[in-house]
């Protein structure tokens, strides 16, 4: 290994457009407005603006990939060898409008993939009936419409809704909630 220069560390940097800005980013949902419930008694939700519910999201993941492996012994030698991938799931949260919109639309989501109807039959959907494609962009520091890496999760859908937490203490703070996303692949756009 050479020595190290400051020069060339900042000139690789710059070179490369800059340090990536973690709070830069968008997250493109997908319209569910037309999906139904598994049992087809939900009522039809009134279709939130995507664009509003966007703005919204204060935290997102890029996927990640972890790799399956397994030993395999030929003679002596142990090798590790792949068998398979695994996709975490992505968290997204979002800011809590006095409507709850973004609370409305993910409760959706979630009762097109498994009904909650009370006094009705609990039903799963079809999964291509509930699946939808998730675009995350990051976006430049300098330009919102310029995008520097996005990346297109592939039959998503929502898994968890975390538990929103109600307290009297303090009355300044944004409420929040967070989903998880699980996803069949992704891959770069």
């Amino acid at each position: 290994m050479g020595k190290y220069s400051v020069e060339e560390f900042r000139s690789t940097i710059g070179a490369n457009g800059g340090l990536a800005s973690a709070n830069r980013f968008q997250v493109e949902l997908p319209d569910v407005s037309q999906m139904i419930s598994p049992n087809a008694l939900s009522e039809v939700l009134a279709p939130v603006g995507m664009g509003e519910l966007n703005l919204m999201c204060t935290t997102a993941q890029l996927p990640g990939k972890q790799l399956n492996v397994l030993s395999r012994e030929i003679g002596i030698q142990t090798k590790s060898v792949a068998n398979g991938q695994v996709f975490t799931a992505v968290n997204l949260t979002f800011y809590l409008t006095g409507t709850y919109d973004a609370r409305k639309y993910f409760q959706y989501w979630m009762n097109c993939v498994v009904s909650q109807d009370v006094g009705q039959p609990m039903f799963a959907g079809y999964y291509q009936n509930y699946v939808k494609d998730v675009k995350m962009h990051q976006l430049d520091r300098k330009s919102d419409s310029k995008k520097l890496y996005s990346v297109q999760l592939i039959d998503a859908f929502p898994t968890q809704m975390e538990l929103i937490q109600l307290n009297n203490q303090a009355q300044t703070a944004a409420m929040e909630m967070t989903i998880s996303l699980a996803y069949k692949t992704y891959k770069i756009i």
